[in-house]
């Protein structure tokens, strides 16, 4: 990230950019590395929040308006949860969670496990590690809380299908990302016919970058659930994905798995878009979290308020930025020369 900050440095130093839309197509006129694709976004995002604060009016208003003033949210528990990863630990995170207020739960229970592998013993035995922690967090969550399942893309056609069998009882809202990268449309297809057996949904489209990809994925037709990132995507192409997909009757979310930049970010959007079901947020992760937002976001059964202040409504502390700075930030990265794949504009 230091390394594509420094990059896109050299495209803009001295520049006078009268517009975002310039000042972005001279980043895209460079390749365009999935880390270049966060700094490209984190710029609009910053464009955005200025223009909002000089105007005087909060990002969701900026972006056109809400349609509402608290967002449904669901808590990601998963990396919060303590080393020994036992049913019994991910059990107690979700049931702190709930004491947070929030009504619906995600964890990543298939630890080990990958596709390669799952025929084998050891790839069985981490299979029903990981059944073990969802009946655990069901158990402890109960039955008025909707738990999501994030596989990661760990399995192969045939264990998904027989992951779908075991996991019904535990009755998930959704499964995310079950299939490995190799696996095609035809193979999505039939995991979601499968899932919905069971009325089970079927998530996916994290990793989605750009339109062409995005338009792909609603093509193969291999999931209930969509979920944009706006660090990948960007706000307005994230907006415009999530309208598409919204016409085209599915779910809409967003992948919202970091810090507390882009949380604020995804709930303003969230809150722009008239067809919304449930936005991601990682809780328990690090005291960090409220620490350089200055508080926690105002949490009331399952929902997160905005922030009323012009723009995102965030002002970062930049005590705790720079006490928590990693020491390689103060080294200035001027070059991608003689660093491993770097691209034809090193």
């Amino acid at each position: 990230m230091l390394a594509e900050v420094a990059a896109i440095e050299t495209v803009l130093r001295g520049e006078r950019i009268a517009d975002l839309a310039g000042c972005l197509m001279r980043i895209e006129s460079r390749q365009v590395s999935q880390a270049r694709r966060v700094v490209r976004s984190g710029l609009e995002q910053a464009w955005l929040d200025v223009r909002a604060r000089a105007a005087g009016v909060t990002f969701a208003s900026h972006l056109g308006g809400c349609y509402r003033h608290r967002v449904p949210v669901y808590a990601n528990i998963n990396r919060g949860i303590a080393d020994t990863r036992s049913p019994l630990d991910f059990a107690a995170q979700a049931r702190l969670a709930i004491a947070d207020g929030y009504r619906a739960i995600k964890i990543a229970p298939f630890d080990g496990v990958n596709w390669q592998d799952g025929a084998s013993r050891d790839g069985r035995a981490l299979r029903d590690k990981g059944l073990e922690r969802i009946f655990a967090v069901r158990d402890a969550i109960g039955d008025g809380v909707d738990l999501m399942i994030d596989c990661h893309g760990r399995l192969d056609p045939a264990t998904a299908a027989v992951l779908l069998d075991a996991v019904s009882g535990a009755r998930p809202f959704w499964m995310e990302d079950m299939l490995g990268s190799p696996f095609g449309a035809d193979d999505h297809r039939a995991i979601r016919r499968r899932a919905h057996r069971y009325g089970i949904r079927i998530a996916g489209g994290e990793e989605i970058a750009d339109l062409g990809e995005f338009l792909a994925f609603l093509a193969a037709d291999g999931a209930d659930v969509v979920l944009p990132d706006l660090r990948l995507t960007g706000v307005r192409s994230g907006m415009v994905m999530c309208e598409i997909a919204a016409a085209k009757g599915r779910y809409v979310s967003l992948h919202n798995p970091v810090g507390p930049v882009l949380d604020a970010v995804s709930r303003q959007v969230a809150a722009t878009l008239a067809d919304f079901l449930v936005l991601e947020r990682p809780v328990r992760e690090s005291p960090l979290w409220e620490e350089l937002r200055n508080g926690a976001v105002d949490l009331d059964e399952g929902a997160a308020a905005l922030e009323a202040e012009p723009g995102l409504g965030l002002d970062l502390d930049p005590q705790h930025l720079q006490h928590t700075a990693a020491p390689a930030a103060s080294a200035r990265v001027v070059s991608f020369k003689s660093m491993p794949g770097a691209g034809p504009d090193a």
